[in-house]
C-alpha cells in the first residue's frame, strides 16, 4: 500500500494564489489521501478499527498542517476550504476523516481563537506541519459521570 506523497500543502499561504488555487491545491492533497481511505476502509470495517495506513497517510500528507496558521507554517485553511477537504475525505472513511477533523478542528479553533499560550500553540502547530503530529482534546462535563 503505497502512502500520498507529501504535498507542498503544508507551506505558507501565497498571497498570488487565487482562492481556486487554493481549492486545487487542497484537492491535490485530498483526493490521493481519500484514494488511501477507500483502499482500506473494507478492512478497517471488517476488524472495526482504524486503518494504521490510513492514519500513518493523515500524518505524511501535510493534513495535519491543513488549519495551521500561515505563520507557523500552515496552509491557514478558511472554514470553507476545511468543509471541501473533509468532504472528499468523509466520503472515503468516515472514521478516518473524523481524526483528520479532530486535529484540524483543534488547531483551527485554538489558532484562530488565540485562546492558548501562544508558545504552547506554536510548539503543537509545528508538530503538526514538521512531523504530521494528531492532536485532540478531551472535555468532561461532572454531571455526566
Amino acid at each position: 500500500m503505497s502512502l500520498p506523497p507529501v504535498t507542498a500543502l503544508a507551506q505558507p499561504r501565497r498571497p498570488e494564489l487565487t482562492q481556486q488555487g487554493r481549492l486545487e491545491q487542497i484537492r491535490a492533497l485530498t483526493e490521493p489521501l481519500a484514494a488511501v481511505f477507500r483502499q482500506e476502509a473494507a478492512q478497517a470495517d471488517r476488524t472495526e478499527q482504524l486503518s494504521d495506513v490510513g492514519v500513518r497517510a493523515i500524518k505524511a500528507s501535510g493534513y495535519a498542517a491543513l488549519t495551521v496558521p500561515a505563520r507557523l507554517g500552515g496552509f491557514g485553511a478558511s472554514l470553507h476550504e476545511f468543509a471541501v477537504a473533509q468532504e472528499t475525505l468523509g466520503q472515503a472513511d468516515a472514521s478516518l476523516a473524523l481524526v483528520a477533523a479532530m486535529n484540524a478542528h483543534l488547531l483551527g479553533s485554538a489558532g484562530e481563537a488565540g485562546s492558548w499560550p501562544e508558545d504552547v500553540y506554536a510548539e503543537l502547530a509545528q508538530a503538526a506541519v514538521t512531523r504530521g503530529a494528531l492532536s485532540n482534546s478531551l472535555a468532561s462535563e461532572p454531571d455526566l459521570g
